[in-house]
């Protein structure tokens, strides 16, 4: 593709039309709202299997602490964080659901 063409299609806008062929994903993500619905769901899954790697690794300090009251104090303070903290995810994606409701608003999450 010769750059008087990219400048072309540069001065033109960018629309999905119009997008150089070579990036390809450019076409689907058109603009910030269409890529946050793509990334935020992501990050509550990866978040997710964080949560699940914690309280793997809590319950494998647990079941080798034997009996050692901080390697077990250690282990529930782990799953007790690693639960807060999906909670807290949990519990922010359902603010923007419910402002996006009360305000009829159309936010890109």
């Amino acid at each position: 593709m010769s750059s008087s063409v990219f400048i072309a299609q540069s001065r033109e806008g960018i629309n999905a039309t119009t997008l150089p062929s070579y990036f390809p994903p450019a076409r689907y993500f058109t603009d910030i709202g269409s890529l946050l619905d793509v990334i935020v769901p992501a990050l509550v899954m990866v978040a997710t299997l964080g949560l699940l790697a914690m309280l793997i690794y809590a319950s494998f300090i647990y079941l080798t602490s034997q009996g050692d009251p901080d390697k077990v104090v250690e282990a529930r303070n782990i799953a007790t964080y690693a639960i807060l903290g999906l909670v807290l995810i949990m519990i922010s994606f359902l603010i923007v659901r419910i402002i996006e409701y009360v305000f009829q608003l159309n936010l890109p999450i």
